[in-house]
């Protein structure tokens, strides 16, 4: 049985502290080897790659959070898949999930709803770590109640911007009071505010799946 680490780096600098703390973290915990991929390796993932690639049967894989993680959130059936398939251990530090249900004893199945719920707002915050670092730490951090809040509240922005809602609809959902700020969130996550796509969604189905 092995045990590996993984992060990507969404910054330039080679030694991020954060990165270096986050790394030694994931060595205390007894990974053999920590596999990191670089901003400029955000669109391959050749660490990732290779990591998926030796991992064997009953290995346990530990990863900083599920959204530094994934380029996207189609990718994380294709995770999970691996981790069914090849019995595998996965950790998740941030989001506090133990596939072996060893550690973080305490979390719930709402807390992985909500893990899943602002993945997209993470993962686009992560890749557009370069454009405002600040504000991404701030929006990323796992251990506040607010942040959290803030998060969930912005995901809803961004999916019901994606579902064809327009705009009045959004804020009056959403409580923000005008559409500056709506559109300042979609800048925020990468999301293009140009959308060609029309209105299909009614309002009971967006309660049905928030």
């Amino acid at each position: 049985m092995n045990r590996f680490g993984y992060i990507y780096n969404p910054n330039d600098e080679g030694n991020n502290p954060q990165i270096i703390k986050e790394k030694s973290a994931l060595e205390q915990l007894g990974c053999q080897k920590v596999f990191i991929d670089k901003k400029e390796q955000e669109r391959d993932r050749p660490q990732w790659r290779s990591l998926l690639s030796c991992l064997q049967d009953g290995d346990e894989l530990y990863i900083m959070s599920v959204g530094n993680a994934l380029r996207g959130v189609t990718h994380l059936s294709f995770l999970l898949q691996i981790v069914k398939t090849k019995h595998l251990r996965l950790v998740s530090l941030s989001n506090r999930i133990d596939t072996s249900g060893q550690l973080f004893q305490q979390t719930t199945i709402n807390d992985i709803f909500d893990m899943i719920a602002s993945l997209p707002s993470e993962i686009s915050a992560i890749r557009h770590a370069n454009d405002n670092n600040s504000t991404i730490t701030r929006v990323i951090n796992p251990d506040s109640i607010g942040s959290r809040r803030m998060r969930k509240r912005h995901t809803m922005v961004i999916n019901m911007y994606n579902g064809g809602y327009a705009i009045p609809e959004i804020m009056k959902k959403s409580g923000f009071k005008c559409k500056g700020s709506i559109f300042y969130i979609l800048k925020r996550y990468g999301v293009d505010p140009n959308r060609k796509v029309g209105r299909y969604c009614v309002e009971n189905q967006f309660k049905q799946t928030v």
